[in-house]
């Protein structure tokens, strides 16, 4: 194994929120009329196993002679209780556990028979592909001692089992009726089981129906798994492909996140091998259809060929033997750096997804924040998640950790202390940064393009943007804007990184630094004037921000598209004042119109992909909305 084979953590350390698509696990997805507690997706298909979970005994019967006790493995008529009907939606039938055989036969006597079943075992799913899920439900047999009471749900993730939940002492059963239980922190998993310790006391334990749920629906990331054997490396984004090692490979990682089918933007990734070495580009110039040794092998998965929002590169290396692949660039022994023409997600996250996503459903939440009571709270089936704040401090979610969710965070003033809460594992950081004393306000964004949020203030009476890059922990410090302008965030030329960006409302200028330097080092335009509200967002989904502003007395929004330059108008939402709240409320991509009154507490959203307009009521007086902290 070679030295470029350790760039990349192993799979064990890899959070997961959005759900990688198999090509026929998935096929049938259903909203939860079928039964979802939380709002998710049913994944179906996959192939159901069960297992003893107490040591199994040798069969003794065989070699045996009279007289003789011997004990054997005992499984019940699968037509009737395999591990299928557990998941053949249909509680009328169900899984019941295996047992053992205890046969006794005395000299002069007859044979006596006893089977001892299990009040444990394994029950579970093997799926083709990596799987999220962040809901299961279990519904007993109509005889509730067989029900399970004490378990522990476990995921594969191509490497060994983990824990995703346990709970204990699950008596309160009814017949027929299924029971809904949340994942707290899922990841991602190629096989899920139930490890079942202890039933409600029957001789027997059985299970009617298991079913798993995901929070999304549709195509999104696939893992990019890195396989290392006889001097070559092999990647694949499917499972099965290579499961967790065949012949002389094995399974090294999870080295990023692709595409298992064209998505828009994404390119072909293709696939060749010259006995020795496996390559992979998207220039189909490259090789073509085969060339010198290399012969054409196919369409393995997709990428961007260029730089994209939430991408990062995937740098190719070669030793004049093998071609390494890692999103790590760096020295590796022995390898020299190619070309690169390939970018790839760094996290499941789908690129683009949508800003102050909390759940990982890919859509912004209409949610608030209650500064009063330190609670954010999600409209739809979700608890009010609590932040221990004091009075004054500002709310500042955004994804710190990379895992494609929303971190709850927030800034303290006076201290320029920031808290955030992880969604990944649970756990809180602290760091301090910024200062009131000098007009600080908290701008969270990811400046460095690595996936991750970056703590960083604006400083209001020098125009200075000051952030901790996540990246490699250095700082930054440069000016951009003056006193009266209202910082904006936003990546507004789309490279994967947040540019430094004011609105001066007494001109009306939108000044912009681009990261990228395209189409320029700067960009200004002129939007809006001091009595609008800035609301930038990605209204035409090509993956930049686009300069917005709203007119609270005309409720006229104004949008400079930037896939054409056209300033789009709009009259949305002057009937409800308040400020906007645009955000990609419905998946598609693209930011919606959204207005939230504070008077009324009533949310009203205009949907980009045309379905009807949603008005709710949502959140009091005093409340803050989540998708408003950085648009006014």
């Amino acid at each position: 194994m070679t030295s470029a084979s350790q760039s990349k953590t192993i799979l064990e350390d890899e959070q997961m929120w959005n759900l990688t698509r198999g090509r026929h696990v998935l096929a049938a997805l259903a909203l939860l009329a079928a039964g979802s507690a939380f709002g998710g997706y049913a994944i179906t298909g996959g192939s159901p196993f069960s297992a003893r979970l107490s040591p199994q005994p040798t069969n003794q019967c065989g070699a045996a002679t009279s007289p003789f006790d011997c004990t054997y493995n005992f499984v019940p008529n699968p037509n009737f209780y395999a591990p299928s009907k557990a998941f053949d939606q249909n509680n009328g039938t169900y899984w019941h556990s295996a047992g053992e055989n205890h046969d006794s036969c005395g000299s002069g006597q007859g044979c006596s028979y006893e089977t001892i079943w299990d009040k444990t075992g394994y029950l579970g799913m093997t799926f083709d592909t990596y799987q999220l899920v962040d809901e299961y439900q279990i519904t007993p047999s109509s005889t509730l001692p067989t029900a399970p009471k004490d378990w522990t749900l476990e995921g594969f993730d191509g490497i060994k089992w983990i824990t995703l939940d346990q709970r204990s002492n699950q008596s309160s059963w009814s017949v027929n009726q299924a029971v809904s239980f949340k994942v707290p922190f899922p990841k991602y998993a190629v096989k899920y089981r139930l490890k079942i310790t202890a039933n409600n006391g029957a001789t027997v334990l059985q299970v009617a129906e298991l079913r798993f749920y995901s929070p999304l629906q549709g195509t999104y990331v696939q893992p990019w798994l890195r396989y290392y054997g006889s001097g070559d490396h092999f990647y694949s984004a499917r499972y099965d492909d290579l499961g967790t090692g065949a012949g002389v490979y094995l399974l090294e990682g999870l080295e990023a996140y692709v595409w298992a089918s064209g998505q828009a933007g994404t390119v072909p990734i293709h696939r060749y091998y010259n006995g020795t070495d496996h390559f992979y580009t998207t220039d189909w110039s490259e090789l073509g259809s085969g060339r010198g040794s290399y012969r054409y092998e196919g369409v393995v998965a997709y990428a961007y060929n260029s730089a994209k929002p939430g991408t990062v590169p995937l740098y190719r290396y070669y030793n004049g033997r093998d071609h390494f692949y890692t999103v790590t660039q760096g020295s590796y022994s022995g390898y020299w750096q190619e070309s690169t023409n390939m970018w790839v997600s760094p996290t499941p996250r789908q690129p683009g997804s949508a800003p102050f996503d909390t759940t990982g459903d890919r859509m912004t939440d209409v949610a608030v924040w209650r500064p009063s009571t330190g609670q954010l709270l999600r409209y739809g089936p979700y608890t009010a998640q609590a932040w221990t704040t004091q009075q004054g401090d500002l709310a500042a979610p955004a994804d710190f950790d990379g895992d494609g969710i929303a971190d709850l965070a927030y800034w303290r003033p006076g201290t320029g202390n920031w808290y955030v809460t992880y969604s990944s594992n649970g756990t809180t950081a602290s760091r301090n940064w910024g200062s009131q004393a000098v007009g600080d306000m908290p701008v969270p964004a990811d400046y460095d393009g690595d996936g991750k949020a970056d703590y960083a203030v604006w400083r209001s009476s020098t125009g200075q943007w000051f952030h901790i890059r996540s990246s490699d922990g250095g700082t930054l410090g440069p000016y951009w804007g003056a006193t009266g302008d209202k910082p904006v965030m936003g990546d507004f030329d789309g490279d994967g990184k947040a540019d430094y960006a004011v609105w001066r409302p007494s001109t009306g200028e939108w000044l912009i630094r681009n990261s990228s330097g395209i189409p320029a080092i700067s960009s200004t335009f002129v939007l809006g004037s001091s009595s609008d509200l800035r609301a930038p967002a990605d209204y035409d989904g090509d993956g930049k921000t686009d300069v917005a502003v709203w007119q609270p007395s005309t409720g006229l929004w104004l949008i400079r598209l930037s896939t054409t330059g056209a300033i789009k108008q709009e009259y949305f939402g002057g009937q409800y004042g308040g400020v906007p709240v645009p955000g990609q409320y419905d998946a598609d991509g693209k930011a919606d119109l959204a207005i939230w009154n504070p008077n009324t507490g009533t949310w009203q959203i205009r949907y980009s992909s045309g379905q009807p307009d949603l008005v709710v009521q949502w959140g009091t007086s005093g409340d803050v909305p989540l998708a408003g902290l950085f648009v006014r």
